[in-house]
């Protein structure tokens, strides 16, 4: 059986199972059966720091050198964060128009759990840490990818003298998407588990969002795709949608499968050469962008969260929309391109904000199916900025 169909049937079973014990024997449920959704979701937030802080270091110094963060690696950054900021702003609105979590109440959920918003300038200050230790002791995830990030600086304007920082990162970075991997094997009994309660507790209305959820986000995909994506190849790099959607199908397809961005990477390097893009292009924007281009994850995170305040009864201010869209961009550029990534990426969004964790339990349920989109589009959105990059440098290009 494919990992899907594990995962949909353990949310099956638990929804299953959650209606016919009923709340009647909720305090059986919560005693014997949820406890390992609990330790599920504990093992999954355990590499959170760890994993955001490594491969924030290797993305960082992946660029080789410092000057390479002019000309091209300007143009590549700021071609990332446009699509980002974008993609996490379409998620959120799209949240907003469709209402996927409206006429909904998920029950056990506190009236108002939402953290205490600062104002703008101390927003920005807050960026910054002091104590990256501290930091760390608070999950303050901003200030320690601001941390990471400066690290990963600092480790570049070394030339190569701290390359053994480097490797630790990197190792650190394989041992825990091997950690995360094998925590993901456990997933259909963790959605399972967490499931059962909410069942039992809510009754069947609670899970009719989720479908409406599902097509919001994958209609939200699409029109990333046609608009962000395909001005940026036709009015940018001055290169026909239709001709490049049929050189990098294969990868994009290959992606949707797999659910990794980086399981795709050479998959994706094939397909731009093959498109005639420069080894010393591909090499730089393809695996920078599998570490820190995250579009798909972007808009799945600013649904979610909206998502998360409808179905709790939440009401959010034009604030809480900036703190999300700060939050948003910022985690999905730490996400882990591998299956699971995207669990994580919502567990620090819903700890940094403090959104229920009764709404996670409801999205991990639908994670896979989301995840092969949101892949798909980190990819697709890779090979557009690899083509505007090179287009931009004046290569001629097979498409």
């Amino acid at each position: 059986m494919s990992f899907l169909l594990q995962v949909l049937s353990g949310l099956a079973a638990g929804i299953v199972c959650g209606f016919a014990l009923g709340a009647e024997y909720l305090d059986f449920i919560n005693a014997w059966i949820a406890p390992f959704g609990t330790i599920f979701l504990r093992l999954l937030r355990m590499m959170i720091i760890p994993l955001v802080m490594s491969s924030l270091v290797v993305g960082v110094t992946g660029v080789g050198d410092v000057s390479k963060f002019g000309r091209i690696g300007g143009k590549t950054f700021g071609l990332y964060m446009f699509t980002t900021i974008f993609a996490v702003s379409l998620g959120i609105a799209m949240g907003i128009i469709f209402e996927p979590g409206a006429g909904v109440a998920l029950k056990g959920t506190a009236a108002t759990v939402m953290k205490d918003i600062p104002s703008f300038s101390q927003m920005i200050i807050d960026f910054f840490p002091f104590n990256p230790v501290r930091s760390m002791l608070e999950d303050n995830m901003l200030q320690l990818i601001v941390f990471s990030i400066a690290m990963g600086m600092g480790i570049l304007l070394c030339k190569g003298k701290a390359q053994l920082l480097v490797d630790f990162a990197s190792q650190v970075t394989k041992v825990c998407y091997k950690i995360i991997g094998a925590t993901m094997k456990a997933a259909p009994l963790g959605i399972f588990a967490m499931i059962t309660p909410i069942a039992a507790t809510n009754g069947v209305d609670v899970f009719i969002p989720l479908i409406k959820f599902l097509i919001c986000y994958y209609a939200a995909l699409l029109i990333h795709y046609m608009f962000v994506y395909g001005s940026l190849l036709k009015f940018v790099a001055r290169v026909n949608p239709i001709n490049y959607l049929k050189n990098v199908f294969p990868a994009v397809a290959f992606a949707f499968s797999s659910s990794s961005s980086s399981a795709t990477l050479p998959v994706t390097m094939t397909y731009c050469r093959w498109m005639n893009i420069s080894k010393e292009v591909a090499s730089f924007v393809l695996p920078l962008g599998a570490t820190i281009n995250m579009d798909g994850v972007a808009i799945h995170q600013g649904m979610a969260a909206v998502f998360a305040a409808q179905v709790c009864g939440i009401e959010f201010s034009a604030l809480h929309y900036v703190y999300i869209a700060i939050f948003g961009t910022l985690f999905s550029i730490g996400c882990a391109g591998v299956p699971g990534g995207s669990a994580v990426a919502l567990s620090i969004l819903f700890s940094a904000t403090g959104l229920p964790t009764e709404a996670l339990a409801l999205l991990l349920g639908i994670d896979r199916i989301a995840e092969m989109g949101s892949t798909a589009t980190n990819v697709a959105g890779d090979t557009v900025v690899c083509v505007v990059v090179a287009k931009s440098e004046g290569e001629t290009l097979n498409v």
